[in-house]
């Protein structure tokens, strides 16, 4: 933990193996989701929010990035948003138990490789994970 702002859990192969930014205002979910995913190999990161998430992506390199949509003070839309600006042209994944995010970015021309609700399943957004690594 990087105090009241952050999550970062990583280990000493961060670089050897696929690398998941994971980014929610709720430092639970991010927290599940990144013990979840190191237990299944993968280097995780955690950001709780669009500006962590924004300083994370241009010190490292991500394989995948999954992403909360309502967040305050900016949405997970609009990380999206910038991160599409500036080239990130990696998997994105977005989940939300909010349909009105979820109707925001199907509406937009943001592209991503997945939308879940929450609460989501584990086992299907492995799967999901493990289809955007592939490619």
């Amino acid at each position: 933990m990087r105090g009241n702002n952050s999550v970062d859990i990583m280990d000493s192969s961060f670089k050897s193996r696929s690398n998941i930014l994971i980014v929610d205002d709720d430092e639970t979910i991010v927290t599940m989701l990144s013990r979840f995913l190191s237990n299944r190999g993968y280097a995780v990161a955690g950001a709780t929010s669009t500006e962590e998430a924004l300083l994370l992506i241009h010190k490292m390199r991500f394989d995948l990035i999954m992403t909360d949509l309502k967040m305050q003070p900016e949405s997970g839309v609009e990380l999206i948003r910038k991160m599409k600006e500036t080239g990130f042209h990696r998997s994105i994944i977005a989940f939300s138990a909010n349909p009105e995010y979820i109707a925001e970015l199907k509406s937009s021309n943001l592209d991503v490789a997945a939308i879940f609700e929450k609460p989501f399943d584990l086992g299907e957004i492995h799967g999901k994970i493990e289809e955007c690594i592939r490619c």
